[in-house]
């Protein structure tokens, strides 16, 4: 069962570091966003009032981040939910969409945190981001890697050599014959 495991975790982190990877190199030539919101009408309040929900994923020039935004106003729309891709032209984040509020954001070795919290024209939002830079998925090449090397130890590759002696005495030829059981 462990070692099942273990396989398991090594492919699974394998995964992350190659898609983490590939798409920090895409991340360079292009801005890409996958978000999903959801809205609905809470009836139980009165005047009744539209809630939504959104949570994103979107990633630009090195940095991976992602995001939830809560806001709650008058009815406006119908009940729904969506998925939206975006794409365009990469933009250099210093600090994504901190500015807009004035809000100073927590920083740690690459990593930013900023919860934000607005209400205007009868409409409250609070927004939730964490931004990080890919080369904090790199850690995700390391159980792979013990894995490879424990696998090649377990399967030794070769044969083991007899060499012969045209001179020497009994001890020295019997010693040189044995198997190299480090091979």
């Amino acid at each position: 069962m462990k070692c099942w495991a273990w396989n398991v975790f090594c492919l699974f982190s394998l995964l992350v570091f190659a898609l983490s990877v590939t798409v920090w190199v895409r991340s360079y030539f292009a801005w890409e966003a996958i978000t999903m919101g959801h809205s609905w009408t809470d009836l139980e309040r009165k005047p009744p009032v539209r809630r939504g929900a959104t949570a994103g994923l979107e990633w630009c020039c090195g940095m991976v981040i992602v995001s939830r935004l809560a806001e709650d106003g008058p009815v406006m729309a119908y009940d729904k939910i969506t998925w939206r891709y975006e794409r365009r032209r990469p933009i250099k984040f210093n600090s994504p969409s901190l500015s807009v509020w004035g809000v100073a954001p927590v920083q740690f070795a690459g990593l930013q945190l900023l919860y934000t919290k607005s209400n205007y024209t009868g409409t409250r939002e609070s927004e939730a981001r964490v931004a990080a830079p890919f080369w904090s998925f790199l850690p995700a090449a390391i159980p792979p890697i013990v894995w490879l090397r424990r696998r090649r130890k377990e399967n030794l590759r070769g044969f083991p050599m007899a060499v012969s002696c045209a001179t020497g005495d009994e001890a020295t030829r019997a010693k040189i014959q044995e198997p190299n059981k480090f091979q």
